[in-house]
């Protein structure tokens, strides 16, 4: 398994917690985050839209539109 796809594993194991402070231990532990770090709601979205090609072709192109 790539190490991008074994992150992903254990990511999508944490989601699916549906527990925001575990997300962010997570998240921190894995150095993907800072503590401290405000969230930015707006850059999630984004991030998580990346993750499915169809929607972020149509998101990013309605994101560049505005």
């Amino acid at each position: 398994m790539t190490e991008y796809a074994n992150f992903r594993q254990r990511l999508d194991a944490v989601l699916r917690m549906l527990d925001v402070k575990q997300v962010q231990e997570f998240l921190i532990a894995e150095k993907q985050w800072s503590p401290g770090q405000p969230a930015d709601p707006e850059f999630a979205m984004w991030m998580v839209a990346i993750q499915c090609r169809p929607f972020y072709t149509v998101s990013l192109t309605m994101h560049i539109a505005r």
